[in-house]
C-alpha cells in the first residue's frame, strides 16, 4: 500500500487518466500506461499525504498548523522548554513517526522598532523617542482623553488579524515637589501577542498597573522612570512586567531642539507555568501521552536603547533623527535589530 501511495508520478511524460483512493481520504493518481509510476522506497518511509497529532481529548490536530504560538512576552520560553522532545505524529496511512516537538511551535514575531513612531507620522505627529509601547500591539490606540483631570486610553482591535488585542486604562498624574507621579490602571484582552496560546484557546484577561515618576532637573531637564506590571488568568495566572528609564533634555545645543535618551525592558512574562499533554513513544515500546511542563518565562530578557532629537525649523515644520536598537528581541536570546528614523514634520 505505502509503495503504491509514494510512487513517483510527477516525471514529464506521466498523464493522469484516473486516480485510486487507497484510504479513505487518500488518492493516487494513475496512468494507463505507467500506472502508480516508479516505486519508491525512500519516499514509502517517509510521512505520506497529511500528518496529524493525537491529543489527549481524542482529537487529531494537523502538524500543517502550529498546536502551540508562543507570544512576544514569553519569546522563546515554549520552543526551549521542548527542545529535544520528539513526539509522535501519524500519517494519512496510518503509520506513525517521531517529529521534533518545535515543529508544532509557531512563533509571533515582535513589531518593528519604531512602529509607534511611524503612525504617528501619519497624523503629523513628531516622534517620540521614549520608552512608552503600546501594551496592546496591533491595536488601534486613539488619543487619550482628558475628563476632570483623569486621562482615559482606550485601544481597539483593527479586525486585521484575530490575534489583536485590546484594552481600557485610566490613569491621572500627581503634582509633586519633585515633579510629578502618574499611576495608571486598565483591563483588556490578549488574543496571543503578549501571551502564547495552546491549540488556538481563547483570548485571555489581562489586569495592567503602571507607575511614572518625573524628577525636573532644572535647566529644562527632566528624568523620567516607569514601571509596568499585567496579571492574566491564563495558564493558571501568569505575571508581566516592564520598565523604562529615559531623560529629557531642552536645547541642550542652543538651537531650540529637544533630546531624548532611553533605555527600556519591553513586556515580559516573569512568572507562569503551563503543560502541555502530547503523544510520545514509550521507552519500553507502544504508544503514550505524556505531560510535558512549560515555564513561560524567557530566559533571556530584551533591552532596548533609543535616542532622538528634535529641532524646530521654522513655524510648523520639525526636523527629527533617531535611532533604536534591541538585544534579545522578542525576549528571544541572540536575536537583535536597529532602527533609524530620519525627516521632517511640516503642520499646516
Amino acid at each position: 500500500m505505502r509503495l503504491l501511495a509514494s510512487a513517483d508520478n510527477s516525471f514529464a511524460g506521466f498523464n493522469a487518466t484516473g486516480s485510486v483512493e487507497l484510504v479513505p481520504g487518500f488518492s493516487h493518481d494513475i496512468s494507463s500506461e505507467w500506472g502508480h509510476g516508479f516505486l519508491d522506497v525512500a519516499a514509502a518511509l517517509m510521512p505520506i499525504g497529511t500528518t496529524s497529532v493525537a491529543s489527549s481529548d481524542g482529537i487529531a490536530r494537523s502538524t500543517a498548523e502550529p498546536l502551540l504560538v508562543s507570544s512576544v512576552a514569553s519569546g522563546d520560553a515554549v520552543a526551549q522548554a521542548l527542545s529535544g522532545v520528539d513526539i509522535l505524529a501519524v500519517d494519512s496511512l496510518g503509520a506513525s513517526f517521531e517529529i521534533p516537538a518545535t515543529s508544532l511551535v509557531g512563533t509571533r514575531m515582535a513589531p518593528a522598532l519604531q512602529t509607534d513612531a511611524l503612525a504617528g507620522l501619519l497624523l503629523g505627529e513628531v516622534p517620540d523617542f521614549g520608552v512608552d509601547r503600546a501594551l496592546y500591539p496591533g491595536a488601534v490606540t486613539l488619543p487619550d482623553l482628558d475628563m476632570n483631570g483623569l486621562s482615559i486610553s482606550l485601544s481597539l482591535p483593527t479586525g486585521a488579524t484575530p490575534e489583536e488585542a485590546f484594552g481600557l486604562a485610566v490613569g491621572r498624574d500627581f503634582a509633586t515637589d519633585f515633579g510629578a507621579v502618574s499611576l495608571t490602571a486598565g483591563v483588556g484582552r490578549d488574543g496571543g501577542i503578549l501571551l502564547p496560546t495552546f491549540g488556538g484557546e481563547d483570548l485571555s484577561t489581562l489586569v495592567t498597573t503602571s507607575l511614572a515618576a518625573r524628577f525636573d532637573l532644572g535647566g529644562g531637564n527632566a528624568l523620567r522612570i516607569s514601571s509596568d506590571l499585567a496579571y492574566s488568568d491564563a495558564h493558571g495566572g501568569t505575571q508581566l512586567n516592564g520598565a523604562g528609564l529615559e531623560f529629557h533634555a531642552d536645547d541642550p545645543f542652543g538651537s531650540g531642539g529637544s533630546l531624548v535618551l532611553a533605555v527600556s525592558l519591553p513586556t515580559a512574562v516573569t512568572s507562569g507555568r503551563t503543560s502541555i499533554v502530547l503523544p510520545v513513544r514509550a521507552a519500553l515500546g507502544g504508544d503514550g501521552f505524556q505531560d510535558f511542563d512549560i515555564d513561560l518565562a524567557p530566559d533571556a530578557r530584551e533591552i532596548a536603547f533609543s535616542a532622538g532629537y528634535t529641532v524646530p525649523i521654522t513655524s510648523g515644520v520639525d526636523a527629527f533623527a533617531g535611532f533604536e536598537v534591541s538585544g534579545n528581541r522578542g525576549n528571544v536570546a541572540g536575536r537583535s535589530e536597529l532602527s533609524a528614523l530620519i525627516g521632517i514634520v511640516a503642520r499646516f
